[in-house]
Formats: structure tokens, C-alpha cells, sequence
């Protein structure tokens, strides 16, 4: 990516309330509870897939960001939380655990590497074939929503 670790993990971590307006995957999502500056738990509703064949799922995690060498890691999983009951309109998705990892590059400190482990059960009653369409669908819209982000940011 075109931009350092440190301001990536700043943008997708400490700002992660404002996704929703580049994150072209991404309906809504709030911060819950800050449990401690590298700890918080969030709600997110990722949008319709594949025209709406699949439907909107929503979220509420607990994600952790912590620097390992040349590495940020922001490493999450489902949990629950009250102010985020499960919503009648809208499946509950489970993330099992995963990550962002941003990685930075020697020699070049206005970029890093992307690295995302999704590991994640949409619930429902999807066949297997288009869940697997879904998600690649999702993950390459999310980093063409990144990117172009990126692209903006530099602009600014």
C-alpha cells in the first residue's frame, strides 16, 4: 500500500467510526466500549453481497492492535456486548479469529504491506459455493475502497 504502517494502522484502527464513508462494504460501525488505547469492542454491518443474494450481516467485535517488529497487528474475534443485541432484520455474522496486519517496508517508510486473515461464518442458510463468491467479492471491494482511500488521503 502507498502509505506508512503507522498511518494505516492510525486509519483503520483509531478511526475505524469514519470507514463508512470510503469502506464500500461497510453500512455502519460504532465503537461500543474502548476497554483500554489498544482495546475496543465495535459493531459493524457489512452491506449486501452479489446483487443481495446474500444479505447484510452485522458484527460486534473485540479487536486488539499491538506493534511486533516491523509489524502492527490489529488481531479481533466475535463477542458480545449489550448495546448491540442481535437485530431481527439482520443476520449476526461470527468472526472467528483474524487479522489486519500492516508491515513495514525497509527503505520505503511511505508504504507498507497489507496483510488480512478473514476467517469468518456468515450464518444463514448460504450454500458454501456462493459464501465463497461473497467474501472474495467483499475482500477485493474492501481493498479497492482502501486503496482509493489511500489515494485520497495523499491528495489532501
Amino acid at each position: 500500500m502507498d502509505i506508512s504502517a503507522e498511518a494505516l494502522r492510525a486509519d483503520v484502527f483509531d478511526k475505524v467510526e469514519e470507514a463508512v464513508s470510503w469502506n464500500d462494504t461497510q453500512e455502519e460501525c460504532k465503537i461500543l466500549r474502548v476497554i483500554d488505547h489498544q482495546t475496543r469492542v465495535t459493531y459493524d454491518k457489512a452491506t449486501e453481497a452479489m446483487g443481495g443474494a446474500v444479505a447484510s450481516r452485522d458484527f460486534v467485535n473485540v479487536r486488539h492492535i499491538q506493534k511486533k517488529g516491523k509489524y502492527y497487528i490489529s488481531a479481533g474475534k466475535t463477542t458480545i456486548h449489550p448495546a448491540a443485541p442481535p437485530r431481527k432484520d439482520t443476520i449476526r455474522g461470527e468472526n472467528k479469529p483474524g487479522c489486519y496486519a500492516m508491515m513495514m517496508l525497509d527503505n520505503e517508510p511511505n508504504k507498507c504491506l497489507f496483510i488480512w486473515i478473514v476467517n469468518v461464518d456468515l450464518k444463514g442458510w448460504i450454500p458454501q459455493y456462493l459464501i465463497d463468491q461473497a467474501m472474495a467479492g467483499k475482500i477485493l471491494d474492501f481493498l479497492n475502497s482502501l486503496r482509493k482511500h489511500i489515494e485520497d488521503m495523499r491528495q489532501v
